[in-house]
């Protein structure tokens, strides 16, 4: 079984530096193909890339804001998610409903939370609660995001954000 790498803050600094945000027409031509991905959505771009077999999304705002999230890659119009309104954490990936255009940072930041989650909690704890979580958002429950695990998703992810961007939440 291959090792994985522990990527330090430094690390991804530097990565930040070498890899210069990828221009439109490039991602034009390469979506689709296998090694990189883009999703428009609201303030931005997202595009998915790897790096010595790890995993990371960056989202590139409108605003010149570059965050890279490290572990996950984004995906959309998957069959776990049937509505447009919704988004979930899954094996790796955050996946969107129909709607990228209605998925903002605040959203991202949530999901990335969700991430945060199994990086700190057992994977049975993890699955217990996110089957609850799945069960509760799946029936347009109100009080959904009002759940211990979604409020902690919420800030993991802002937590986040604001450690290592120095961002405000609120987008």
């Amino acid at each position: 079984m291959r090792e994985r790498k522990q990527l330090r803050r430094a690390t991804i600094v530097t990565m930040e530096q070498s890899f210069k945000p990828l221009s439109e027409e490039f991602l034009s031509r390469c979506t689709g193909k296998g090694f990189v991905s883009s999703y428009s959505m609201l303030g931005g771009t997202v595009t998915n890339w790897s790096y010595d077999g790890y995993n990371y999304a960056q989202f590139n705002g409108d605003d010149g804001r570059v965050i890279v999230l490290d572990g996950v890659h984004v995906g959309g119009n998957t069959l776990l998610l049937q509505k447009s309104n919704t988004a979930c954490y899954y094996n790796g990936e955050i996946r969107v409903g129909t709607n990228f255009g209605g998925f903002d940072l605040n959203d991202l930041m949530h999901e990335y939370g969700h991430y945060i989650q199994t990086q700190k909690m057992s994977s049975l704890s993890y699955a217990n609660q996110a089957v609850g979580s799945a069960w509760s958002a799946s029936r347009d429950n109100p009080e959904h995001l009002e759940r211990w695990f979604e409020q902690q998703a919420t800030e993991y992810g802002q937590t986040y954000l604001a450690s290592y961007y120095g961002y405000p939440y609120s987008y």
